[in-house]
């Protein structure tokens, strides 16, 4: 947690416009342009990151469903852009949910959804690249971890955005209450 609480302290507000900014182009350009070249190659299959949940038979199942080129393409989509994009909504929820935080002085221990969303993502494109690169060789574990991966990251992903809106809602409802007593 002190890390966490570490960036917290430092957190300022043009740190937070500029991961904004990386959403924003994220989300228009290189997102649809990722997904563009993976569905061209993989014959437009659901990648399993885009899964809520899956079994390891699933991601058999799925790799299975994609062309040798497909999963090379997946692989490559990883590298290329999926390590970064993660760091980019991570740090937009905890740097919005930090100024949040600052400002009504409590809910520090909600900072560490967005980070957990991180890593989990991060594990699952890891151990999704690593299951493509083997596959047809079918690895349980590897399987396995890709499947609950994928699941804690949606997990808290909605943690994070639904504890940003709680946050935020909390915020709002003290700066109103602050302005009429100012009043």
């Amino acid at each position: 947690m002190r890390p966490i609480l570490y960036l917290h302290e430092r957190n300022r507000w043009h740190i937070t416009v500029a991961f904004l900014a990386l959403t924003v182009i994220f989300a228009v350009f290189i997102l649809p342009y990722e997904e563009a070249l993976l569905a061209e190659a993989a014959g437009n299959q659901i990648a399993p990151d885009l899964r809520i949940f899956y079994m390891p038979k699933d991601l058999q199942t799925i790799a299975g469903r994609f062309s040798e080129a497909g999963r090379q393409q997946y692989i490559i989509s990883r590298l290329r852009f999926d390590i970064a994009w993660p760091l980019v909504y991570g740090g937009t929820f905890f740097t919005l949910s930090s100024h949040c935080i600052k400002y009504i002085k409590q809910g520090h221990a909600f900072l560490v959804f967005p980070v957990l969303a991180v890593l989990f993502d991060l594990t699952e494109n890891t151990a999704v690249s690593i299951y493509f690169h083997n596959y047809p060789t079918h690895n349980i574990l590897i399987a396995s971890i890709a499947g609950l991966s994928t699941f804690l990251k949606w997990l808290s992903l909605i943690a994070s955005f639904s504890m940003l809106v709680t946050l935020a809602a909390i915020a709002l409802r003290k700066w109103r209450v602050e302005r009429a007593f100012r009043q």
